[in-house]
């Protein structure tokens, strides 16, 4: 593909997604007037019930976690059933942190034993998955940049036997996932993400809430030679032989979440939003019989946000999932989607005489 002409592209998609953004955020910004008495209710501090939320930020609070991040991508064609699934390579961290009043910090690190491949084998080098939960108001951010990615389906992709090459960690493949996304919750007076996924307040009675959501992202994975450097003589081939993805989306949707507060101060949170997405997806395929993929269309992404837990005055153990799964069909023949997870379990200890 010619430099100037990609550049020239993504010119225009970007200006594109702008477009959309903008005009995200202004529904956002008119659903969340209409749903208040006046324009600017929600941007004041009010309590919640205190006969289903519980706010115990007041007492300092010690916990202990490990934590698991990644983001896999799917390459796959329409007519064959096997996708080629990446995989970076990850391990599990654990660390400390603590929270008291509005002052909330954890420090934390990856455990090289857990991960597949160590040594001078490639690592993650920088890996962000990060959200900031308000009584109303929900910001994931992501920043990732993942060098070395393997082909975690080798043995399915090659029937049981796949070349040493399949198996290998490819360290000249780099990945970066670049995202904000904002979610409203409308019933915030009795329901709370923060009790399922920070436990600094109790959710006492079973509550639930739509919610709103809007984001934007950019997604770019490169590699020095071929994803799979092998001829499949199907379908497959033009997938197996991309060696750069750019992928800009934005969109919005609404959702719901609901937490059933169980006897013994356990509980079980579930949400799930089906969002709209607009998505271009530029790909470069190195293959002298297939051309590059240029796509722009809408697609869907599926997000969930998950918790189930204890959660009690002086002791709380949780174990929460967030899990993204970005559908981007790309072309009439290809699928190119990404899925970014975090999974957390924690167990914290709040100090206080009157507890």
């Amino acid at each position: 593909m010619n430099v100037g002409s990609f550049k020239e592209k993504m010119q225009r998609i970007l200006r594109c997604e702008v477009a959309i953004s903008v005009l995200a955020v202004f529904m956002l910004m008119s659903s969340n007037e209409m749903a208040a008495n006046t324009p600017w209710t929600h941007l004041r501090s009010t309590p919640q019930d205190s006969t289903y939320v519980l706010p115990m930020r007041q007492y300092l609070s010690i916990r202990a976690y490990n934590i698991i991040k990644t983001t896999d991508l799917q390459v796959r064609n329409r007519d064959v059933g096997q996708p080629l699934i990446f995989r970076p390579n990850n391990g599990l961290g654990i660390g400390l942190g603590f929270t008291y009043k509005i002052l909330a910090l954890d420090l934390g690190f990856v455990i090289p034993a857990t991960m597949r491949y160590r040594g001078d084998n490639p690592t993650t080098k920088f890996d962000l998955l990060s959200t900031l939960y308000g009584k109303k108001h929900v910001f994931d951010l992501t920043l990732q940049y993942y060098e070395g990615y393997d082909l975690a389906n080798a043995n399915a992709i090659f029937d049981g036997n796949p070349p040493q090459s399949a198996l290998a960690m490819r360290s000249d493949i780099s990945s970066v996932d670049l995202a904000l996304s904002y979610l409203y919750v409308m019933n915030h007076d009795k329901f709370s993400f923060q009790a399922s996924f920070l436990g600094d307040v109790i959710q006492r009675k079973s509550a639930g809430s739509v919610t709103i959501h809007g984001f934007a992202g950019l997604y770019g994975l490169s590699a020095d030679s071929a994803l799979v450097r092998h001829e499949f003589g199907n379908g497959l081939d033009r997938q197996a032989h991309i060696t750069q993805v750019t992928n800009l989306s934005t969109g919005t949707g609404i959702g719901y979440a609901h937490t059933f507060v169980l006897p013994r101060n356990f509980f079980i949170t579930l949400s799930g939003a089906p969002l709209l997405m607009l998505n271009a997806t530029l790909a470069e395929v190195n293959h002298p019989e297939y051309d590059d993929i240029e796509d722009t269309r809408f697609n869907m992404r599926l997000f969930t946000r998950n918790a189930v837990g204890y959660n009690a005055k002086r002791f709380y153990l949780i174990f929460n999932l967030i899990y993204d799964n970005f559908l981007v069909r790309a072309g009439e023949e290809t699928r190119i989607d990404y899925a970014p997870l975090k999974m957390k379990l924690f167990f914290g200890y709040r100090i206080g005489k009157d507890l």
